[in-house]
């Protein structure tokens, strides 16, 4: 190699380290656009919001109402893309929680409430939706326990229950899990019909006054009146009873 080519060289590897010193660094990437999404589309009423803090978040997913179903989000599993956030999250925000919903928020992975200190954890909360369509700004988890249980401590969210370990919230910044109960579809009443037994019908002459029963387990079917006011007034009684239905 001459002497120029060296030269050469030279000066395309100094070049190079100066552009690659100048490249800007590359950003983390931006959360999600829109949820993470462990249920199909249509069967999402809302989300709990979870953040740490430095304002990193996740999207846990609500079934709808009457669904009846259970659902646990374990951050460190990656349920609900919240990886990242186990055992970092501090604060939570509710939108469009249908009515009667039940939520268990912990640092426990498998959202356990009962049993052994170590298997309990640091702290649980639970929270009840009681209105139609329940949205709160974002809380902190700490301000839970400023209430007594059984408390509405916002518009459409009562506090059931919660549990502190030593009653500091130093350790209220690792929230781990999630679990989501929603209420049950309500069945109608079934129509019972009811026939009158005719036989067991009869008139009572009655003259002791403006008030009449029955008695025992027998209903009022009619009344009448013959001639003056000073003729007595008759009443008709019958016993109900419960049709039922052929077989088919």
């Amino acid at each position: 190699m001459t002497m120029k080519a060296l030269r050469v060289s030279l000066l395309l590897a100094v070049a190079l380290l100066v552009i690659a010193a100048q490249a800007p660094a590359q950003e983390s990437p931006a959360p999600p656009a829109t949820p993470a999404q462990t249920i199909p589309p249509d069967d999402i009423a809302g989300y709990i919001t979870a953040y740490d803090e430095n304002d990193r978040y996740c999207y846990v997913p609500v079934p709808v109402e009457g669904s009846g179903v259970t659902r646990v989000y374990d951050f460190y599993a990656g349920n609900a893309g919240c990886h990242d956030l186990n055992d970092k999250a501090w604060s939570v925000a509710f939108e469009d929680l249908p009515s009667a919903t039940q939520i268990l928020l912990t640092d426990n992975p498998t959202c356990t409430t009962s049993g052994t200190d170590v298997a309990v954890g640091k702290f649980w909360i639970k929270l009840k939706t009681t209105k139609k369509v329940t949205i709160t700004e974002t809380v902190q988890l700490p301000y839970f326990f400023r209430f007594a249980k059984n408390t509405l401590i916002k518009p459409g969210l009562l506090l059931v229950d919660s549990y502190l370990k030593g009653g500091s919230t130093d350790a209220l910044n690792a929230l781990s899990c999630v679990r989501i109960t929603t209420s049950r579809a309500t069945l109608p009443k079934p129509t019972v019909q009811v026939r009158l037994i005719e036989q067991n019908t009869q008139w009572v002459n009655w003259d002791e006054g403006f008030t009449f029963h029955c008695g025992g387990n027998r209903m009022l079917l009619g009344r009448a009146h013959f001639g003056d006011e000073r003729d007595p007034n008759e009443f008709r009684c019958g016993t109900p009873c419960r049709v039922i239905p052929p077989l088919r």
